[in-house]
């Protein structure tokens, strides 16, 4: 998995995603436009993930994924 967008299409809707990680459908839908979890969130997802079965989904994957969309977002603000 590359980013959060790609971690929430794991299941087959965000509707889905959002029931198994026990949040909000529009936290959920916030998360995949933005491409960023909150790490106060992140134990709630790594819970589902495991659930799921997905392999390599634990803190520092997930802090990873958040510090390089930040990373992509303050480059392009830069940018412009």
């Amino acid at each position: 998995m590359k980013d959060a967008k790609d971690l929430i299409s794991k299941w087959d809707t965000i509707a889905k995603f959002a029931e198994a990680a026990g949040q909000p459908y529009e936290r959920a839908c916030q998360w995949h436009k933005r491409n960023c979890i909150a790490p106060e969130h992140f134990p709630a997802v790594i819970e589902a993930s495991k659930e799921k079965g997905l392999l390599g989904v634990n803190c520092e994957f997930l802090h990873r994924i958040r510090s390089e969309e930040l990373a992509r977002r303050r480059s392009k603000a830069e940018a412009a």
